[in-house]
């Protein structure tokens, strides 16, 4: 088996690239299952749906946890996305350890309008009710200290993992992912699979979410010109931004 991790901040398109990948039929990939709460997004390809697996389960018996995501018989190609803030919890360095081993590929996913991930992020908040106040009461430093954050972990993770250029890395863009079909051909051939879709899952959860009454206050209040230089930043921009 072929491996490979999704690296990805949060809201920025890597459930439905999951998704994506999870739907070819040579390809097994797994959600947030290295969270730290929770885990989320196993692939019944290879787990029955019989089984659910716990945090303690998965970190009591780390190798037999591996060994289920990744059977010997099952697809080729096997991989699973992680969160930036996962790459640095010490219950993943066992699972680090074992996949560095096996030269994986690598898609480093990011977004540049890094403004509409952190509204995204504050709108699956949003969703438990005592969560509005608080929302409302965020001051533009808290909005920029998160881009910044995003930004740091985008500059700092390629030289953690990739500077000896061990890892082959596929970088790619929420917003090129989901305008330009070739952009997901483009993965299909980093992993060595033919190309059986030109579009992208939707993810569930955006799917079924209808506009909230919190909407119009974040767009009045993340449309200040002082976010602005936060709303198209791509990777060769990142470090002429200062802190």
């Amino acid at each position: 088996m072929r491996h490979f991790i999704i690296i990805s901040p949060a809201r920025s398109g890597s459930t439905s690239l999951r998704e994506t990948l999870n739907a070819h039929s040579e390809i097994v990939c797994h959600g947030e299952v290295f969270a730290s709460g929770k885990v989320y997004g196993l692939s019944r390809k290879t787990i029955s749906k019989d089984i659910e697996i716990n945090v303690r389960q998965r970190n009591l018996a780390k190798d037999t946890f591996i060994r289920q995501l990744f059977p010997e018989d099952g697809p080729p190609v096997g991989g699973a996305k992680m969160l930036y803030q996962h790459l640095y919890e010490v219950e993943n360095l066992h699972f680090l350890n074992w996949l560095s081993q096996r030269k994986p590929g690598v898609i480093f996913l990011w977004r540049r309008n890094l403004i509409q991930r952190y509204k995204s992020e504050l709108l699956l908040r949003s969703m438990n009710a005592s969560s509005t106040q608080k929302i409302q009461a965020i001051e533009p430093r808290v909005v920029i200290n998160d881009c910044r954050t995003i930004i740091n972990m985008a500059q700092f993770i390629p030289r953690l993992l990739f500077r000896s250029g061990r890892y082959p890395v596929h970088a790619v863009d929420f917003e090129d992912l989901i305008s330009k079909p070739q952009e997901l051909a483009k993965i299909m051939t980093y992993l060595g699979v033919a190309n059986e879709t030109n579009q992208m899952s939707k993810d569930k959860r955006s799917a079924k979410a209808k506009r909230m009454p919190i909407e119009d206050y974040l767009d009045d209040f993340l449309a200040k010109p002082i976010f602005d230089r936060f709303r198209d930043v791509d990777r060769p921009v990142f470090k002429s931004i200062e802190s």
